[in-house]
């Protein structure tokens, strides 16, 4: 029961946010996010009725907002002084040096250090 509960107080943040007038709060909302909590509540309709343990096992899950790496990425490599670009396809970066090599390292992979 408590899971139920936490998971349907998940879900209706999750909607909130799809629904919010405010642009911010509406780009934290994802599908996979209500996917997310919404799977907790498969493993708890799919667990065996006659044990207890397998109940105690359903974790709560909490809805996790949107979150776009991308641009906090571009927004600290121009703080670094950094000029990223991207490829045609979109899928991998190319980094072009402008403040040395000591820099680039913090963006390889989308990893800060």
């Amino acid at each position: 029961m408590v899971v139920t509960q936490r998971a349907q107080s998940e879900i209706s943040k999750g909607v909130s946010l799809r629904d919010s007038s405010d642009p911010d709060k509406r780009s934290q909302y994802w599908d996979v996010g209500l996917q997310y909590v919404q799977n907790s509540l498969d493993d708890l309709r799919t667990a065996d009725k006659n044990d207890q343990r397998a109940y105690n096992k359903v974790e709560s899950r909490r809805y996790v907002p949107a979150f776009d790496a991308n641009a906090y990425l571009n927004t600290e490599a121009n703080k670094s002084g950094l000029s990223i670009q991207f490829d045609k396809n979109g899928d991998e970066y190319f980094i072009s040096q402008t403040n040395g090599e000591a820099a680039i390292p913090n963006f390889q992979f989308g990893k800060l250090s």
